[in-house]
């Protein structure tokens, strides 16, 4: 005879079971994120971060050798000039590649705004890194002094590739800023009533968990729902942030004490917010190279002072994401898009 085998008993506490499912999507996506982390050593990332280190070597470089000409002479210099602009070329095509991959992802999760920036990114970093390879070539190979010759005369066309991928990062950061100052984030909603927002009367709000608790959809679909929500909040607040401010959620919903984790995720939108700051001062670097490269349009400017300028801001603006892309994987301009939970194959 079989051993009787006792069912547990459904869960009929509405807010007890919203908030098992939110655990469930927010334990994957913390292995998703953490898998993310765990798999940074790779060659994507040393493309991102090569690229920014070669790039700024080589327009130092390039920018040295503006404002003193002499030192073109020196054979050190000039094989340092060349190395970092074939390679940071190289990288440049390579970043370009996983811009394109990474867009692919966020389409994939429903970000189409990170995608389709993230494209544009594609084509403006191949052009630039197709620039570093055929004008540092054209200093060694006579085949390309035409070339060379082109873009000496030029010196504004990597000024407005630069800007011009950045133009649809400066839209992005420019919105999030302004969300930012006049509390339209979805951050700031949580710095109200919790109760009223998760029990508040608008459908289109992540946070408004009232529908949910009052679904008689399958746990699958709830889960489905409150993992769609979650990529909603990562768009907005990045990965770190979101997850935490759905852990506040859930603490709220069981009428348990949210004062440590509000704590925490204060801590990571504070994170999040100043990184946005960071990327919008690359971005006025980029736009007032561009801006200073026009001056060379001038036959009255002094050439060598303008180009020297532009080149060093640049250099500049190369440098804050070389900082961004070593520390800052979910915050860059080119982040480490985290899967989606649903794409896991666990729901």
């Amino acid at each position: 005879m079989s051993a009787q085998v006792t069912l547990p008993a459904p869960n009929t506490n509405p807010n007890q079971r919203v908030a098992t499912l939110l655990d469930e999507v927010i334990d994957q996506k913390s292995a998703n994120t953490q898998k993310a982390l765990d798999g940074r050593v790779n060659i994507n990332e040393a493309v991102m971060i090569g690229g920014d280190l070669f790039s700024m070597g080589y327009l130092a470089f390039q920018g040295a050798q503006i404002v003193k000409p002499a030192l073109a002479a020196i054979p050190a210099i000039a094989i340092a000039t060349l190395a970092c602009g074939c390679i940071a070329g190289a990288i440049n095509i390579g970043v370009a590649i996983i811009s394109m991959k990474e867009g692919f992802q966020a389409l994939k999760n429903g970000d189409t705004k990170l995608a389709l920036r993230l494209f544009l990114d594609f084509f403006g970093l191949f052009g630039i890194g197709t620039i570093m390879i055929l004008a540092s070539l054209a200093l060694r190979v006579a085949a390309l002094s035409a070339v060379g010759t082109f873009f000496g005369a030029n010196p504004w066309l990597l000024p407005v590739l630069f800007f011009i991928i950045s133009i649809p990062i400066l839209v992005e950061i420019s919105n999030r800023i302004y969300n930012i100052q006049m509390g339209k984030d979805l951050a700031s909603q949580l710095n109200g009533d919790l109760n009223q927002l998760i029990h508040g009367k608008d459908p289109n709000n992540p946070f408004h968990f009232q529908s949910l608790l009052e679904s008689q959809e399958t746990d699958l679909e709830v889960r489905n729902e409150i993992a769609r929500r979650f990529e909603q909040l990562q768009a907005d607040m990045g990965v770190e942030a979101a997850s935490e401010a759905l852990k506040l959620i859930r603490l709220q919903m069981l009428q348990e004490d949210t004062k440590e984790q509000l704590q925490k995720f204060k801590e990571k939108i504070a994170e999040w917010n100043r990184a946005q700051y960071v990327r919008m001062f690359q971005q006025v670097l980029y736009a007032a190279a561009f801006g200073v490269s026009m001056g060379t349009l001038n036959p009255s400017m002094n050439t060598a002072a303008v180009n020297g300028t532009q080149t060093f801001a640049m250099t500049a603006a190369n440098a804050i994401p070389l900082y961004m892309d070593t520390f800052w994987p979910f915050k860059r301009n080119t982040p480490i898009v985290v899967p989606h939970v649903i794409e896991t194959g666990k729901v």
